[in-house]
């Protein structure tokens, strides 16, 4: 599947979207959060699973995240209908993390102007990920991403956190679970498969999808490993 992946499951679904700001100021946040536990009703392969260069950004309503002192581990699961075990690697990732006045759906085109003042690079470098086969549905969120640095998101009303991705080289992974609800908390905007995407300012697409998404303030590692090692990933969720 491309960037485009369609709509999914329109029938399957039917969810009521109560937004009342859901985060709690510790544990596990899932944003959109009334797909914790529910398929998300879109599948996406931006920017895990596509062609590069890509940079892509996806902003997260505050109100969901709440309170994260020590934002570590982000997380992602296998989308239910196109997701795959895999075990790969993207030879290079930068990730920042920011809080932004811009919100949901209102992204700018311009990437530098979706930025805050706290902007920080929490990855850079290679990145091994993996996902098991999975039963069940949803799909458990065993794609796990380590972070080698802390974020603090601790918003004030009407900020929200905004996660900004670089990946100069090819990756192919798999599909993730995504979102395209009315409201749901999440929307993207990107620039991919031409060569300038890793240097330019200007996003190509900007839409309403977004990749559910876990965020965890500590790092679970697998078989009791605690060195923060990169292939040492955890399979364990909370």
């Amino acid at each position: 599947m491309g960037c485009w992946s369609g709509t999914k499951r329109t029938s399957r679904i039917l969810v009521v979207l109560v937004l009342l700001g859901t985060a709690g100021a510790s544990g596990q946040v899932v944003v959109p959060g009334f797909l914790e536990n529910l398929e998300g009703n879109f599948d996406n392969n931006i920017p895990w699973n596509d062609e590069a260069p890509v940079r892509y950004q996806q902003v997260f309503l505050g109100s969901e995240v709440g309170s994260m002192v020590d934002l570590l581990q982000i997380r992602y699961r296998q989308d239910e209908l196109y997701g795959e075990p895999f075990s790969g690697m993207i030879p290079d990732v930068t990730i920042l993390l920011t809080s932004t006045s811009a919100g949901p759906d209102s992204l700018s085109m311009v990437f530098s102007e979706n930025l805050g003042a706290d902007a920080t690079v929490v990855y850079s470098g290679p990145l091994h990920l993996r996902s098991r086969s999975l039963a069940g549905s949803p799909h458990r969120f065993d794609v796990i991403f380590n972070l080698q640095e802390t974020f603090e998101f601790d918003p004030p009303p009407g900020m929200n956190l905004l996660m900004d991705v670089t990946i100069p080289e090819s990756s192919v992974l798999t599909t993730f679970d995504a979102a395209q609800f009315p409201g749901d908390g999440v929307s993207r905007v990107f620039c991919w498969v031409e060569e300038d995407c890793v240097t330019t300012d200007d996003a190509m697409i900007a839409d309403t999808v977004g990749l559910v998404t876990m965020f965890l303030p500590e790092l679970i590692f697998e078989d009791g490993f605690e060195s923060g090692d990169t292939l040492q990933w955890s399979v364990t969720v909370p």
